[in-house]
């Protein structure tokens, strides 16, 4: 019943399920140069991916794109994920062109570094099952609308979480309807305002909870 499903959301489980989530991502972010000296940041949002040995980072093209336009105009410009100096061109490993994602390489000790977790997957489950209509999914990202300066030389990044259902997948695209008429708070804080400028989740992770034999995890089914 509604009344149930809605009790179970705002539990303990949904919110630990949501935490989890967020632990798989990071802001991706850079200071775009202005007219007369002046700087803004800039950000979007980026992901970890294992595969057998390797680690990965995951982002949307276009972010990248958005990096390397900022460095044309100031050559010092510097990239980071979270507080880690990260060069981008240097660690580049693929750039999608009919798709909007690129991949870079990463390591385990620099995702230590950052306290984040890697969606992991062993080369035999690769690529994951594809997703359907009806399956529940968590997109998580950085919108810059929710990041704010909290001192001189100090920001913070603000972290989205949001429960979906996933309308239609095709090879190439997945549709998540925000029906704002279904939307539960389960974390207490209240529902994000009315229009709410989500520019900045672009290159985080659509995750979809799955559950087998009593145990969670996490399978990737996109990405933002």
């Amino acid at each position: 019943a509604p009344a149930e499903r809605i009790k179970f959301l705002q539990s303990g489980f949904a919110h630990r399920l949501h935490t989890w989530t967020g632990d798989h991502v990071s802001y991706f972010w850079f200071f775009e140069r202005m007219l007369f000296g002046r700087a803004r940041p800039r950000n979007g949002s980026v992901f970890f991916l294992g595969i057998d040995q390797r680690l990965f980072a995951v982002t949307a093209a276009h972010v990248l794109d958005g990096y390397l336009a900022a460095k044309r105009k100031s050559p010092k410009t510097i990239c980071r994920i979270g507080n880690l100096p990260f060069d981008p061109e240097r660690r580049l490993i693929s750039r999608g062109t009919a798709v909007d994602i690129a991949v870079f390489d990463f390591s385990y000790e620099e995702l230590r570094t950052r306290r984040r977790q890697a969606i992991i997957a062993r080369p035999k489950e690769w690529p994951p099952p594809h997703p359907f209509s009806g399956q529940g999914a968590i997109v998580s990202g950085f919108p810059g609308s929710l990041r704010f300066w909290t001192g001189w030389n100090a920001i913070n990044f603000g972290l989205y979480i949001g429960g979906l259902v996933i309308n239609n997948a095709s090879d190439r695209s997945i549709t998540c309807p925000f029906e704002r008429g279904h939307w539960i708070d389960i974390t207490g804080r209240g529902l994000p305002s009315s229009g709410l400028d989500l520019g900045g989740i672009s290159g985080g992770p659509l995750l979809m909870p799955m559950e087998i034999g009593g145990a969670w995890y996490l399978q990737l089914a996109g990405v933002v």
